[in-house]
């Protein structure tokens, strides 16, 4: 198994940065990019690796105004517990809540409500990042890019940001977008550096509803595409749009729910008979559920799918793509070809954005037949506008599906940031900045 440190300050954390040779950050562990739980896995791939884990250092939140400072071991749900009297509230957060805001940050992890806010980039005026001389640096997005980087890197970032420009529509490309000093630091997985602190901009706390809506299966007809098309004209008084299949709801026998296909929303309160109008809703089947009950249930359904599988000895292969509203029924119709190799699956995710996560869980003997069937799949998506991985992560588990989306512009700025921000290749030298 891999060691753990639990630095409890940023001293502790310096002094573990300075004295080990590779280093793997680790926040709430909620993510599935890393497979904390595949021992085996972990050992063979991060020998000579410590894990650094900032669930020990202290949580501090900070408000003034509009903006928030975040430093230690801070949730999303303690932060909008802390932030609720003054009427505010964070414009994402990923799926599980009890997530940590800063590897939030590192992973580009931003949930449902982005359908509505945007990327969460937007909203992040400053991070402090520890390098690996154990020194910390503020950025601010109202930095120059420029004054960090030499002309011929410049040139490379140039190179880099032209060849992954087609990806700004969409929530992550395969590589970040690189336009201030900020953007180095978030969706790169700590492979630059620890972010200790940040600064968000808060937004005004809005009344909302959620309501479920059962629709017919995904498999067989075409609600799936047709919802998510007219979710995407209501996009001003929807927060989110979430999907989640049937066979997610079986694998959840506590859910208070019918085995169907169903659509979670969250919508404005004073645009909700506007929205059931727009989006031309049945109102007996509309089923109106507090905000609690909607995010036990969001959490619910990948917790139910991963105790099912921890029970059953299965391991879960899946995808993590976006594609344009116009590629969405071809989206759907790669998924509806995985869907018939035999092996059992499951369907949930982000129908707003068009960006839904099929995976298959697999047994020992079916897990090669997945890889190939996801190998292939990866390949036709990359042929028409998509995103193949749009937030959570690469980290290892998808890293032989980028192999493809790595080019010279990218291999060579990738090389670029490492030899500026982390030259002894301390930081997670198994992402996807390294061996590519």
């Amino acid at each position: 198994m891999i060691k753990t440190l639990n630095p409890k300050n940023l001293k502790d954390l310096r002094d573990f940065v300075l004295n080990n040779k590779h280093i793997l950050v680790s926040g709430a562990e909620t993510s599935t990019v890393i497979p904390f739980m595949h021992d085996k896995t972990m050992k063979d791939l991060f020998k000579d690796t410590v894990k650094l884990s900032l669930q020990s250092i202290k949580p501090q939140i900070k408000l003034q105004g509009k903006i928030v400072t975040i430093e230690g071991a801070v949730t999303w749900k303690s932060l909008r517990e802390n932030i609720e009297a003054f009427d505010l509230d964070v414009p994402f957060w990923p799926t599980d809540q009890e997530a940590f805001v800063l590897s939030g940050l590192a992973t580009s992890a931003t949930g449902e409500r982005s359908f509505h806010y945007g990327n969460i980039k937007n909203y992040v005026e400053s991070i402090s990042v520890m390098d690996s001389s154990g020194e910390t640096h503020i950025y601010h997005g109202s930095d120059s890019i420029e004054e960090l980087f030499s002309q011929d890197d410049l040139d490379c970032l140039t190179q880099y940001n032209q060849e992954f420009s087609k990806y700004k529509k969409f929530k992550n490309g395969p590589f970040p977008i690189i336009e201030n000093p900020v953007d180095l630091f978030l969706g790169s997985e700590g492979q630059l550096g620890i972010i200790t602190s940040c600064e968000l901009r808060l937004i005004p706390k809005k009344e909302t509803v959620h309501l479920l809506y059962p629709i017919g299966e995904w498999e067989k007809s075409d609600d799936l595409s047709r919802f998510s098309l007219k979710a995407s004209e209501c996009r001003d008084f929807i927060l989110s749009c979430e999907f989640f299949d049937k066979n997610s709801v079986e694998l959840n026998p506590d859910l208070p729910l019918r085995k169907l296909d169903h659509i979670a929303f969250e919508v404005l309160e004073d645009k909700l008979e506007e929205f059931i109008c727009e989006m031309d809703l049945e109102e007996d089947f509309i089923r109106i559920i507090s905000e609690r009950k909607f995010h036990e249930l969001r959490v619910a359904i990948p917790h139910g799918i991963n105790e099912y599988m921890s029970q059953n000895g299965l391991t879960k292969k899946g995808t993590d793509v976006q594609v344009t509203k116009e590629n969405f029924k071809e989206l759907v119709s790669l998924y509806r070809n995985l869907a018939k190799q035999g092996v059992p699956y499951v369907l949930f995710g982000h129908l707003g954005d068009q960006h839904l996560h099929f995976n298959f869980l697999c047994q020992k003997e079916t897990e090669q037949k997945c890889l190939e069937l996801l190998g292939d799949f990866y390949k036709e998506v990359q042929q028409f506008d998509s995103s193949p991985f749009a937030e959570h992560g690469i980290g290892v588990l998808k890293k032989d599906f980028i192999k493809s989306y790595h080019n010279k512009a990218s291999k060579n700025f990738f090389e670029v940031l490492k030899n500026k921000f982390d030259p002894q290749n301390k930081f997670f030298p198994q992402g996807y900045m390294s061996d590519n």
